[in-house]
């Protein structure tokens, strides 16, 4: 049991899985006729209305970024500015090359009276490539004025690294982002099951300040995290929004909620953007660690 137990670590994916992005929601237009080109059918039009909403989507929020960090070479002047600036830079390529996924049709895609052009709102998530972050080491972690970042790990373990307990042993985990954020934490268990261990049916927030950290279970909690069976490899999800979170099918278990349904992730991301220019998009965090629990 030990052996096959101490392979399949062996074969798991990094203790620790990082994600930031923005949630956006936004309309994107196209039209049969363009330029001198050939008219296009309408299947592909409808496909390039789509993708002129993800493109629109970047842009909007490769802007904000841009004008968020806008360090000039001429400002350089001590270590603190030449910092900021190499900040802003990273930032900058991150978001001005990141991926666009759907997430939901807001709203059903229609043609105009002519038949010549087709309109549609999507909900997409904006992702910065993750490998220009990663070269901010903590900043990334502790200052507010950065994309939000929420961090998970365990009390065997710092962020990244892969923590394992025995039976009867107990497991607490900390919870800390850089600026304030709504959070919903996700324990899935060896057998599959999932659980939401906070908010919880003794500590309710699902808010949370910046640059505290948090403990769970904490003596709030009034229950503990014991290792029994089933063994095998677990994982605890963190996902946050500087707005809320969509509803999820919860069921009560105990102290905790047992997670029904299939659609976590995306459920998770319906966050309440509020509309207009500036409100109809919301940053966006996800953490994961994983852990291993053994007879």
């Amino acid at each position: 049991m030990l052996r096959s137990l101490l392979c399949l670590w062996l074969m798991l994916p990094l203790a620790a899985f990082a994600g930031v992005s923005e949630i956006v929601e936004e309309t994107g237009t196209a039209c049969r006729a363009d330029g001198n080109a050939p008219p296009k059918n309408r299947q592909q039009t409808e496909l390039d209305a789509r993708t002129d909403a993800k493109r629109s989507a970047a842009e909007r929020v490769a802007t904000r970024i841009k004008s968020e960090t806008r360090y000039d070479t001429v400002e350089v002047k001590n270590e603190g500015q030449a910092k900021a600036y190499q900040v802003g830079k990273v930032l900058r390529s991150a978001y001005a090359n990141a991926d666009v996924k759907e997430l939901a049709v807001l709203e059903t895609g229609a043609w105009d009276a002519q038949d010549a052009c087709f309109r549609i709102k999507l909900r997409v998530e904006v992702i910065p490539k993750a490998e220009a972050l990663e070269t901010l080491g903590s900043a990334m972690q502790e200052d507010p004025t950065l994309p939000l970042n929420v961090q998970l790990w365990t009390d065997r373990s710092t962020a990244g690294e892969r923590a394992m307990y025995r039976k009867g042993e107990l497991v607490r985990l900390y919870l800390r982002g850089n600026k304030p954020y709504y959070a919903r934490v996700i324990y899935q268990f060896a057998d599959g099951q999932r659980a939401q261990i906070l908010p919880n049916a003794h500590r309710s927030t699902n808010r949370f300040q910046g640059g505290v950290t948090y403990v769970i279970p904490s003596e709030e909690d009034s229950f503990d995290f014991e290792v029994s069976a089933p063994f095998g490899a677990e994982r605890v999800v963190v996902y946050a929004s500087e707005r809320p979170l969509g509803e999820i099918s919860l069921q009560a278990s105990g102290s905790i909620y047992r997670v029904e349904g299939g659609r976590l992730e995306s459920q998770v991301r319906d966050v309440k953007l509020d509309g207009g220019a500036k409100k109809d998009t919301a940053a966006f965090s996800e953490y994961a660690v994983e852990l291993i629990t053994m007879p």
